[in-house]
């Protein structure tokens, strides 16, 4: 299910106070994790460090992790009482899968509880649809393709000069770092596009919103270019 560009896969159960998701396994084992909200409130995680042990009995709302990026610190809670079976500890060592794999490989923890509780407590799936619309709405979430790791704020400028600025900004980051660009120039998306075809960089997506256009390119190759094609 996508919503706003947010996905929500249909076979979990959505906690919208604690912004996490809970999927059921077998004899009452449910993984936790977070949502397409809480990864895009955050940015791209820098570090999520436990605050539990294995096998701790934990309480309904009690501290599971803690979650960091360069503009969000916060906490990632327990939706229910539970005895904590399993933790995902590679997302310490690689906070970016709660980002990029939040669904999977960036699961937070996995728990014995009553998963009797989960349908008397929790949406699941299209239930959720209308709450995860207003939630969305509240904390006034974008979600893209590709969640950006680099802001490059181009209003007011002309495309030729956000061009010298996003090549600037290229030439120190790794293949794979994702912008997203801000512009209300109204050639942006043409001029990007030209952009990426020279450079060998991918225009992944272009959305816009009134006047503004939101560009989002990934490096995929060595080189950059910051001026306009003529």
């Amino acid at each position: 299910m996508q919503i706003q560009f947010c996905e929500f896969p249909d076979d979990v159960y959505y906690d919208m106070q604690n912004d996490v998701w809970l999927r059921p396994l077998s004899d009452n084992v449910v993984v936790i994790g977070i949502t397409a909200l809480l990864s895009n409130l955050a940015g791209r995680f820098k570090e999520i460090h436990f605050k539990q042990g294995l096998f701790s009995d934990v309480k309904s709302g009690q501290l599971l992790a803690t979650a960091e990026s360069s503009k969000y610190f916060g906490a990632i809670r327990s939706p229910l009482a539970c005895k904590i079976l399993d933790l995902n500890f590679e997302v310490e060592q690689n906070p970016r899968l709660a980002n990029d794999s939040l669904y999977s490989k960036g699961w937070i923890a996995k728990v014995k509880l009553d998963i009797d509780q989960l349908d008397s407590n929790f949406p699941r799936g299209n239930e959720a649809e209308e709450r995860l619309k207003q939630r969305i709405s509240e904390l006034k979430i974008r979600c893209f393709k590709k969640l950006p790791d680099e802001e490059l704020i181009a209003v007011g400028s002309e495309c030729a000069a956000t061009l010298v600025n996003l090549g600037d900004l290229l030439k120190s980051k790794s293949v794979g770092t994702v912008v997203h660009i801000l512009s209300d120039d109204p050639f942006a998306d043409v001029e990007m596009a030209k952009w990426a075809e020279l450079t060998k960089n991918e225009l992944v997506e272009t959305r816009d919103e009134g006047n503004l256009h939101h560009l989002i390119v990934e490096k995929r190759a060595g080189q950059d270019v910051g001026s306009r094609q003529k």
